[in-house]
């Protein structure tokens, strides 16, 4: 089936995205030293997979919205009008405005009132959340990763808190949080086989990833944000979260460098795990590691450390209690 899969989507990617010339699709993924003749094929399976992924759905009204979300020029009854065509999107809108412990709130019932109160901030957050979920969810999980999009939702919240301490945020850490992993769902669907026999070899994941694969799981994921127009500063950080330190660069402001979004990343998948959002076993994990960790002692050069302990502990609780409304599902156990 997967490989069948492969071939129809190698079919169709003429007919997908004509307007992009074959050089941008053969960068999307690196070329490292010491790739075998196996790997280089897996390379290029991999690119045309990539080909024809759409992680916003422009021809859709929630793919429409994203664009003018992010436009200085929009105007609140534009978007009213697209996301009156979407109602997944509406309900749940009003259902995020609408969460109060104010005895006397009374409920919002209409859109502009609802974008005004929550700010095209929250409203790009939930967005992207349904649109990237939409899109993926089709792919499935990995039987045991049923905690993936909450994880994915705590790592986005945190590394938009973590920059926030630096820096003013443009909603570019967030969207980087919620990308950083997907690109394991798409070696789940569409490279099976490799997908389990890294997991199989036992040991360390990044490791296996080097030994099996051609490119790691964040590359793949970076790809996918360079083809949804997302900004480098995104898809080089993605790109590098695993490992943001090893290359040689020199410390550039925090809202310029990638380097200083993928150590946020790192640190956020880190504190992930101890919230009990694990995907699976990669060493131990401890409050102090973090605090202690070669990305925590780099970020210092910035700014004084983020407080780990008290993110953990409300982002922990922020992420179950808006998950449902987010992905529109309860958070697994």
């Amino acid at each position: 089936m997967v490989a069948k899969e492969r071939a129809i989507l190698t079919h169709r990617t003429p007919s997908v995205q004509p307007s992009k010339p074959n050089s941008f699709y053969q960068n999307l993924l690196p070329v490292h030293p010491g790739m075998t003749a196996a790997q280089m094929a897996l390379r290029s399976q991999l690119i045309e997979v990539l080909k024809v992924q759409d992680m916003i759905g422009g021809r859709i009204p929630i793919g429409r919205l994203w664009p003018l979300l992010n436009s200085a020029d929009s105007e609140v009854e534009d978007c009213v009008a697209l996301i009156e065509l979407d109602p997944v999107l509406k309900e749940r809108m009003l259902r995020l405005v609408n969460i109060s412990i104010d005895p006397n709130h009374v409920d919002t019932t209409t859109l502009s009132s609802a974008i005004f109160q929550l700010g095209f901030s929250k409203i790009r957050q939930l967005t992207f959340n349904i649109s990237v979920y939409r899109q993926l969810a089709k792919y499935g999980r990995p039987e045991k990763w049923h905690q993936f999009w909450a994880r994915s939702l705590f790592v986005a919240r945190t590394t938009h808190r973590i920059c926030s301490g630096y820096m003013r945020t443009d909603g570019s850490e967030y969207v980087a949080g919620i990308l950083q992993n997907v690109g394991w769902l798409l070696l789940h669907k569409f490279f099976t086989r490799e997908f389990h026999q890294i997991f199989a070899m036992g040991g360390s994941v990044l490791e296996a990833e080097s030994r099996i694969l051609p490119n790691t799981h964040a590359e793949i994921s970076g790809a996918l944000c360079a083809l949804s127009a997302l900004p480098e500063r995104i898809v080089q950080a993605v790109s590098l979260y695993p490992t943001p330190l090893l290359r040689n660069f020199h410390p550039d402001l925090p809202e310029n460098s990638p380097e200083f979004l993928a150590a946020v990343l790192h640190l956020a998948n880190e504190l992930a795990d101890l919230a009990g959002f694990r995907l699976f076993q990669e060493g131990e994990i401890s409050l102090e590691s973090i605090q202690q960790s070669e990305e925590a002692v780099w970020l210092e050069q910035f700014g004084p450390s983020p407080d780990f302990a008290l993110i953990l502990r409300e982002e922990s609780a922020q992420t179950r209690e808006l998950y449902p409304l987010f992905f529109g599902e309860k958070i697994a156990a």
